[in-house]
């Protein structure tokens, strides 16, 4: 059985005020997950980098450590910041999440190798439209919906 996780199910902006270095403002990328189907038992997504893209300055890269996370550990409240760091002022068009090829899914006990289309090469690109301003926090949570996503 191969399955395939497409991100995002959903995503939400939200911007408030936040101090940091002059020209600069802040983003925070965190994660979560809407109850999985009944038979689903982890979900293990390895996480390898996070960039953004400006048609000012091309891609940035804002994290480049391999993190797994269990996205069924995401529910009912509970977030994971894929990145907090600080951006410099600027217009934003696009984000990429690069994820390992280890990716799995347990199922009844069973585990199963969990492919990303174009994760491990390109990334999974999310389509944004967001301004950094200087001293401004843009938080960006990603809903990754198991019963819409993994097929």
């Amino acid at each position: 059985m191969k399955g395939y996780i497409f991100l995002p199910a959903f995503l939400v902006l939200i911007v408030g005020c936040e101090t940091g270095p002059e020209g600069y403002g802040r983003i925070k990328l965190e994660a979560f997950d809407t109850p999985p189907p009944q038979a689903v038992e982890h979900i293990y997504l390895t996480v390898t980098e996070v960039s953004v893209h400006s048609s000012d300055n091309g891609w940035k890269t804002l994290i480049d450590s391999v993190t797994t996370y269990d996205f069924l550990e995401l529910i009912n409240g509970a977030t994971a910041v894929l990145c907090d760091v600080t951006l410099k002022s600027g217009h934003y068009t696009q984000m990429r999440l690069t994820v390992a090829d280890t990716n799995e899914i347990i199922v009844n006990g069973e585990t199963y190798p969990l492919v990303v289309p174009s994760g491990v090469e390109t990334g999974v690109k999310l389509n944004l439209d967001f301004t950094v301003e200087e001293d401004e926090l843009i938080e960006i949570l990603v809903d990754f919906d198991a019963s819409k996503s993994i097929t």
